[in-house]
């Protein structure tokens, strides 16, 4: 009698084959770990990185510049992003003149009534030496001056001197001049930018801002950009500090609030050897409010990351935030 066996497989077979199935696949996915935190902690490293720009922006009410440097050293590739730090600040409020080390040179006095709160009472002349907290000033990568004033008389005046670094002046036709100390690191020489007469009102407060940055001037006053101009070379540094006034007592008026601040480089996510980025713009700016700046990109900004020629990572810079890329 033939006896017919069934072909088949006994539990502990089937187990057996599942625990090797197990083993097989939990080795495959060590190995993609292996390689894939790199390129997923990449893009968290550079999506935190816009997001913290964007804060940047938020915080200091100024805008923020992020680039991808090819460094021809050997350095990898890697972002960086330029950011507006206070260097010197005063509010000319008597309490902390001690603290912002404002000294005062009469008939200059504090006290009196600012555009908010007490301000640097200029009426008859006179002016402060501004020292700030922090140690030395430098800007090496450009600076904004910013302050407010008023004019009691329309007369040919300096409104703040910075030796060996630039000045401000007002001039009787109500125009203003800024000016800037450039050179290659051998020679220098003063850039001139004027603005139009009839810009400043007397006996009215005005909010004035003084830019040198990326090879550019600037004056901008109440908001609006009164002049500009493109300047070869760099901008001189200067160990010296801001003198607010006229050294001969020509201004009178008031002057309230002044800040400079300095810009410097902050360093982010670097590449390694087999990691490429492309990055959807020459530089991605983020206006003072943190978003995507609209005067410089009509279109979010798209960032790629690969590893060995494979894609592992996309998404756009938005407006307001990040988006991942399809």
């Amino acid at each position: 009698m033939i006896q017919v066996r069934h072909a088949g497989f006994t539990l502990a077979e089937l187990m057996l084959v599942m625990v090797l199935v197990g083993v097989l696949l939990g080795i495959g996915m060590a190995g993609v770990d292996q390689v894939d935190p790199g390129a997923r902690g990449l893009q968290s490293s550079v999506e935190s990185f816009v997001q913290s720009a964007r804060d940047r922006a938020r915080s200091s009410g100024q805008p923020v510049v992020m680039k991808l440097l090819q460094d021809e050293t050997g350095k990898p590739a890697h972002l960086v992003r330029y950011v507006f730090r206070r260097s010197i600040e005063a509010n000319f409020e008597p309490a902390y003149s001690d603290r912002q080390q404002v000294q005062i040179v009469a008939p200059a006095a504090l006290g009196n009534a600012g555009r908010y709160g007490a301000g640097l009472n200029l009426a008859q002349g006179g002016g402060a030496t501004v020292v700030g907290r922090g140690g030395q000033f430098r800007s090496p990568s450009g600076l904004q001056i910013e302050f407010d004033f008023r004019a009691d008389e329309l007369e040919g005046s300096k409104l703040m001197r910075w030796e060996d670094l630039g000045e401000i002046e007002l001039q009787r036709n109500g125009s203003l001049k800024w000016t800037a100390v450039y050179g290659d690191g051998v020679s220098w020489a003063n850039q001139e930018l004027s603005s139009q007469g009839g810009a400043v009102r007397k006996g009215r407060w005005h909010h004035l801002r003084a830019i040198a940055i990326d090879g550019r001037m600037m004056l901008i006053l109440d908001g609006e950009i009164l002049a500009q101009r493109d300047i070869a070379g760099e901008l001189a540094t200067t160990s010296n500090q801001p003198y607010l006034g006229d050294l001969e007592g020509r201004f009178t008026g008031a002057i309230d609030e002044f800040v400079v601040w300095g810009r410097v480089i902050d360093e982010g996510p670097s590449l390694s050897a087999e990691q490429e980025m492309l990055l959807g713009s020459l530089e991605v700016v983020f206006d003072r409010f943190g978003r995507l700046d609209p005067s410089v990109h009509e279109e979010p900004v798209p960032v790629r990351i690969s590893a060995r020629g494979i894609e592992t990572g996309a998404f756009r810079i938005g407006i307001f935030t990040e988006e991942v890329l399809p």
